[in-house]
């Protein structure tokens, strides 16, 4: 099973059944909850690992309600001016860029909405139960709109129609037969519409004090409630890209819906590039997908313009979906990548959580591999190696923007960089032989 089998197999399922006009309580749930099925059939068929740590212990839980209180306290949206022009909602996580925390898909957007002097706020969400930025005038936290809409879920009441639920019913018999699953869309689709409709209710008065007249969002999935209120309240909504985006990232694949018709998809789109453009059937029109160069990338790659490149120096960008089969790649390599100094880059959702891949543990005893959290920027990373090895990361195609050898390991998720493989910019690793993909990546002149 691979993740192009997964993703035919759920958008040939969708269109059988009708289900991105699945309405529950007003929410389009199955559009919101595209995503975490995607995520969740391949976890459950073994093609990818959970991608990001989460810790539920008693302590945590305790620890958040507390973070969560001081927020609502002191950094709570509906105590601040109510008419705004702009809202913006950042990417959760947030990078070390010298002594600070960034968002560094909106930094320097907002850095220029504050020079322009515009009438805006950034709605920031914790990511594993923190926040990183500095305190700001203009900054706001989302944790009091998670608390207020924990006290009202219970006594919010999920209506399905008849003819919803057999739809539902239906279309989970239909996937689970195609694929071996056991998902169960009508109980997790009324289970999230009552979240989503108790968030709902807090997101809609929210912005009805804000006024926005445009919200930007980064990871639009992740926002989905909070673009289809938006766009009920005639707001403008656009999506910042985040990352790599193609047919199989479901988040922004939608090959049977018609340009602009998805609720929870914005408005607009802006892109880094042209490559950006047609990576993926967009549910919009081509005027609507605009490109807007990557600030933080542009000047992270001049800063470490100066760095040479040494001949025997790999980096590999970690996925947090694929890690144990790309530690594997490695180990077996091992002998191969012994003359080289290999750095291995893990994701931020796995800082806390590495030692859990039992190949990882054993790769990185090698004398010649250090793993690298944040004590070095990425962007020095890739100034510095001659080579990269990865799958389908964002950084992959940065590496080959900084000069990189790009080699990608033949594993779950090769899909999404096909176009490059195919371009002759990306080697596969083929036969997991490593030593095979440096020489054909020394003998090619796109990478």
């Amino acid at each position: 099973m691979t993740i192009e089998d997964i993703n035919e197999c759920i958008f040939e399922t969708e269109e059988k059944f009708g289900l991105m006009d699945v309405t529950i309580n007003g929410i389009k749930v199955w559009q919101a909850l595209r995503m975490h099925y995607y995520i969740k059939i391949s976890v459950a068929l073994g093609v990818y690992t959970e991608p990001h740590s989460q810790d539920f212990s008693r302590k945590t839980r305790w620890k958040n309600v507390g973070s969560s209180l001081k927020s609502a306290l002191f950094q709570n949206p509906f105590f601040s001016k109510k008419n705004i022009d702009i809202l913006v909602l950042d990417h959760p996580r947030k990078v070390k860029v010298g002594d600070e925390y960034i968002d560094i898909y909106t930094k320097y957007f907002i850095d220029d909405l504050v020079s322009e002097n515009k009438n805006f706020e950034v709605l920031e969400m914790p990511f594993q139960h923190k926040h990183l930025t500095q305190d700001a005038s203009y900054r706001k936290h989302s944790d009091v709109l998670a608390l207020l809409s924990s006290l009202i879920r219970p006594f919010i009441a999920v209506k399905v129609d008849k003819q919803t639920e057999k739809k539902l019913v239906d279309a989970s018999v239909y996937l689970n037969q195609r694929l071996g699953t056991k998902v169960d869309f009508l109980t997790e689709c009324s289970r999230f519409a009552k979240v989503f409709a108790s968030r709902k209710i807090w997101i809609d008065r929210l912005l009805i004090q804000k006024r926005p007249k445009t919200m930007y969002v980064v990871t639009g999935f992740a926002y989905a409630v909070w673009i289809q209120a938006a766009k009920e309240q005639g707001i403008e909504t656009i999506e910042l890209q985040h990352g790599t985006m193609s047919r199989y990232y479901i988040g922004y694949s939608f090959p049977n819906s018609p340009k602009g018709s998805v609720d929870v998809f914005a408005d607009k789109l802006y892109v880094w590039n042209d490559y950006w453009k047609n990576m993926a059937p967009y549910p919009l029109t081509d005027e609507n997908i605009v490109i807007q160069k990557f600030q933080h990338f542009e000047q992270e790659k001049e800063k470490f313009s100066h760095i040479k490149k040494d001949p025997k120096k790999i980096v590999v960008i970690s996925q947090g979906t694929v890690t144990q089969s790309l530690a594997k790649l490695l180990l077996e390599n091992s002998d191969v990548l012994k003359e080289y100094t290999i750095l291995y880059k893990l994701h931020p959702g796995e800082f806390d959580r590495w030692e859990d891949y039992e190949e990882l543990v054993k790769f990185v005893k090698q004398k010649n591999v250090t793993i690298i959290k944040d004590e070095y920027p990425l962007y020095e990373l890739l100034a510095s190696s001659k080579y990269l090895i990865g799958i389908y990361s964002t950084a992959v195609y940065e590496g080959l923007e900084f000069g990189c050898k790009v080699m990608v390991a033949d594993v779950a998720g090769i899909e999404h960089v096909k176009p490059m493989i195919d371009g002759g910019y990306f080697v596969k690793i083929t036969d997991q032989n490593i030593e095979d993909a440096i020489k054909k990546s020394d003998e090619n002149d796109n990478s």
